[in-house]
């Protein structure tokens, strides 16, 4: 292994847990060793790096333990155990410089109650599934409750005009079924999450409710990030299930009076200090070049199909290797990069590598309730892992 130190860091953010990456260095820095003159260099690492981690499916046991202290969301008690939990596996992995960093986190919390029902003419009043989307200002102790008007766009709301005023403003826009990369129906319908709010208070709505994005229908809300503007009224923002996002929709059909209430107990409190835990495992030749290993684990634990990487540039440089994965079952290296939670990375340089899982059922759990340990299948998780320490070990023989 010629360059060093690789450094692992943890992010510690809403919803994001200790590096998948770790495990995959893990399981390549106990393989690591060159394939001699083989006519496809590192071809025979990948192969033992592959058998070893899929029979092991030590990434699995990693996101056991991690998981083991409960919901991470930044700030919160169960994160600082999830950082101090990190550095004793990094320790007890032999890492070097085993370190914290401290960096200034949002403290956001849920709270203990979540409660949305329709109440309309003809069927009465129904409980309906919701969760508060992440930076969501609460209700009043009592809720809020008001007459809907359901728009699928920000220039359908545009065109409401006044009639906006004193309503809940519904988004519900669902992610395009026909486009075969849910990744892009998810990015595509996710401003009505992270901008509803401040778009509908422009207009005087007293507050927002959006369809869940994933592509299934269920009692599963989906929550994730929002965005208020500085100068606009804030108002509190729920997401709803998309079977509860149908019902309301039909019953607007029939009862445009229809109202929705709902009570929501969270708060911003003040940020506090958290930690960034990182480790190096120093090279043999060159121990003053870093690479950088970084993972954020967004419920991402499918079967991976290739890697995004950089630009047409860059890919182009990397293709020599892709026989090196195609052996271990991803298809393909193409542009692309780790997506928007290390895109400003991007502005100073840094050349972006993501794995890319298969997107299918990825919106199924993303951000829901059924984002649970038994919900990752063990061998697509592990394979991931095991592709992230192929290329790392790339990395490290060859640079970028």
């Amino acid at each position: 292994m010629t360059a060093g130190p690789i450094s692992f860091l943890q992010k510690n953010k809403f919803h994001t847990f200790f590096s998948l990456a770790l495990s995959a260095i893990f399981i390549s820095i106990l393989l690591f060793g060159r394939a001699g003159s083989e006519n496809k260099p590192y071809l025979k690492t990948a192969r033992k790096i592959y058998s070893r981690g899929m029979s092991e499916q030590y990434a699995f046991e990693l996101l056991k333990k991690i998981t083991s202290v409960g919901p991470r969301l930044t700030g919160s008690p169960q994160a600082e155990a999830a950082v101090e939990l990190t550095r004793q596996l990094m320790e007890d992995m032999g890492l070097d410089n085993v370190h914290l960093e401290p960096t200034e986190v949002p403290h956001w919390v849920r709270g203990d109650q979540e409660e949305g029902w329709i109440t309309s003419v003809g069927s009465g009043t129904t409980s309906v599934p919701i969760a508060a989307i992440g930076g969501s200002i609460a209700t009043p102790l009592e809720g809020i409750s008001a007459h809907v008007v359901e728009v699928r766009s920000f220039s359908e709301l545009s065109r409401l005009g006044d009639a906006a005023k004193g309503k809940i403003i519904f988004f519900n826009r669902p992610m395009n079924p026909k486009l075969p990369n849910t990744f892009q129906a998810y990015a595509e319908a996710a401003i009505q999450r992270v901008r509803g709010a401040t778009e509908a208070a422009k207009r005087g709505a007293v507050g927002a409710l959006v369809r869940s994005l994933t592509l299934r229908t269920d009692d599963y809300p989906h929550t994730g990030l929002m965005q208020y503007d500085p100068g606009v009224t804030k108002i509190p923002a729920a997401c709803i299930s998309t079977r509860g996002a149908d019902f309301l929709s039909e019953l607007l059909k029939k009862d445009p009076s229809t109202k929705f209430g709902m009570k929501l107990l969270c708060a911003e409190l003040k940020p506090v200090i958290s930690h960034n835990v990182v480790g190096d495992i120093t090279g043999s030749e060159r121990p003053d070049e870093i690479i950088v290993v970084c993972g954020h684990l967004d419920r991402g634990g499918f079967l991976p199909l290739g890697f995004g990487v950089g630009n047409t540039q860059t890919v182009e440089k990397f293709k020599k290797w892709e026989y090196l994965f195609q052996s271990i079952g991803l298809f393909w290296l193409r542009p692309g990069g780790g997506g928007v939670d290390i895109a400003p990375l991007g502005q100073q340089g840094t050349v972006l590598i993501g794995l890319v899982p298969d997107s299918q059922r990825y919106f199924d759990v993303h951000h829901s309730g059924k984002d649970v340990i038994e919900t990752v299948n063990p061998r697509e998780l592990e394979l991931g892992a095991i592709a992230m320490a192929v290329f790392t070990y790339v990395l490290s023989e060859e640079g970028v």
